[in-house]
């Protein structure tokens, strides 16, 4: 019967599902959400698909398939349908590790270069640049216990990742750990801003921390006033560590 499903969606014209990045985070977000009550464990988009494996064996992954599709449509206003969700048995333990990789490389597989960062898959929860992924990182823990963070950093091309201050990355970094775009009032802007003054308060202070993150100086003075979250300091740290100093993978072919 399989210990999993393997899920492939795509529109019914296959068109590029999430051109931007703004969609490619919506749709990161819209899985992470639903994929919390649904035994989610891994998922990645390409350009006009996204793969996702649901801990569900084959005939009872009905609910699961219809949840993501639905998270899917509405996190990138898809205004055709979806085609039939095509479905595949994950038969072993050795099969689920294998998927597991090949769906985060999804965009590489393809031959994809404007996902540089893999935002449009797990990776950011599991590596902890994206605060709030604590079900799918719990999930593939119990799953995949032999896989380390080493395993999973190699994919971004580096040996290790540690939170760093690199100014000239600060905005792009608070932005992808968010997953949102800053102009709003989206509660994780508030948390993902918030982490970013304790980076740049000390090294720009308040006037040069506001022009940076284009806010007026009394949103600094009040996001001052209040710890950080701990997990969002890292993720913005690890987010600005990911882009500093470093060619995106996969962006090396003539």
């Amino acid at each position: 019967m399989g210990i999993a499903t393997h899920l492939i969606f795509r529109a019914c014209d296959s068109r590029v599902l999430a051109p931007s990045i703004v969609a490619r985070r919506a749709l990161a977000r819209a899985f992470v959400e639903a994929g919390a009550r649904h035994r989610l464990f891994v998922f990645g988009a390409a350009d006009t698909h996204v793969h996702a494996v649901v801990l569900h064996p084959p005939g009872r992954d009905g609910v699961a398939a219809h949840a993501l599709a639905l998270a899917l449509r509405g996190a990138v206003g898809l205004e055709v349908p979806l085609q039939r969700t095509a479905r595949f048995p994950v038969t072993d333990q050795r099969h689920l590790a294998h998927v597991f990789t090949y769906v985060l490389n999804q965009a590489r597989h393809h031959g994809v270069d404007t996902d540089p960062w893999l935002e449009a898959t797990a990776l950011p929860e599991l590596l902890g640049l994206r605060p709030g992924g604590d079900a799918i990182r719990a999930t593939v823990g119990e799953h995949l216990p032999r896989l380390g963070p080493l395993q999973l950093t190699a994919l971004y091309g580096r040996r290790d990742l540690e939170p760093v201050l690199a100014v000239d990355h600060l905005v792009e970094a608070t932005a992808a750990a968010a997953a949102a775009d800053l102009r709003t009032r989206d509660p994780r802007v508030l948390l993902a801003r918030r982490a970013a003054l304790y980076w740049a308060l000390p090294a720009l202070g308040p006037r040069r921390a506001a022009a940076t993150l284009g806010v007026p100086p009394r949103t600094v003075r009040w996001s001052a006033a209040r710890p950080a979250d701990p997990g969002w300091v890292r993720a913005v740290g690890l987010q600005m560590a990911l882009r500093a100093g470093t060619r995106p993978p996969g962006l090396s072919r003539g």
